[in-house]
């Protein structure tokens, strides 16, 4: 497991390799795609925003939990991101909310995040967004298999967007090599 000190998420599986990371999850969305574009996913997005926030360091309330279950049956998918970040990209939430409801969400689907994690580490790995990769940092869970490849990517990704840096190197230094 590569869960960060504190978190609530631990990311689970076995694998090396970033399976399931594809030009459309690196993207994070996927044109055209009726899981973004459908009735029920407009309605049940609509739902879960419409869920008041908790003041930081308050546990999120239920109906945060409920509406991001609803968005999943709705969209057929525990990876919700994408949905998420289009969301946000339309001016309809934040990204510290879009983070908040991507951090529940790994708890409601039935991979313990493993699938939404792909997109999330996607969004690091080609960094051309600095609240998707906002959101990636700031996510439970280490991004990336390995140490190494985490080092790696980070790196980039302060380089890029230098107000990232300091959240960069804490995940970099915080993170055992080897785990």
């Amino acid at each position: 497991m590569r869960h960060r000190q504190g978190a609530r998420l631990a990311r689970t599986g076995a694998g090396g390799d970033d399976q399931g990371m594809d030009d459309h999850a690196a993207s994070g969305a996927v044109p055209g795609s009726p899981a973004l574009t459908s009735d029920r996913v407009g309605h049940a997005v609509g739902r879960l925003l419409a869920v008041p926030v908790p003041d930081p360091g308050r546990r999120p309330p239920s109906a945060l939990f409920e509406a991001i279950e609803e968005l999943i049956r709705a969209a057929s998918s525990d990876d919700v991101a994408a949905i998420i970040a289009k969301a946000m990209d339309q001016g309809r939430c934040g990204r510290e909310r879009a983070g908040l409801i991507i951090g529940c969400a790994a708890w409601c689907g039935t991979d313990n995040g493993q699938a939404m994690q792909a997109t999330l580490d996607s969004w690091l790995a080609r960094p051309d967004d600095p609240d998707r990769a906002w959101i990636a940092l700031h996510h439970d869970a280490y991004p990336f298999r390995s140490h190494a490849e985490m080092t790696t990517r980070l790196r980039e990704v302060a380089t890029r967007y230098p107000e990232l840096a300091d959240t960069c190197e804490d995940l970099i230094t915080t993170r055992q090599p080897g785990s």
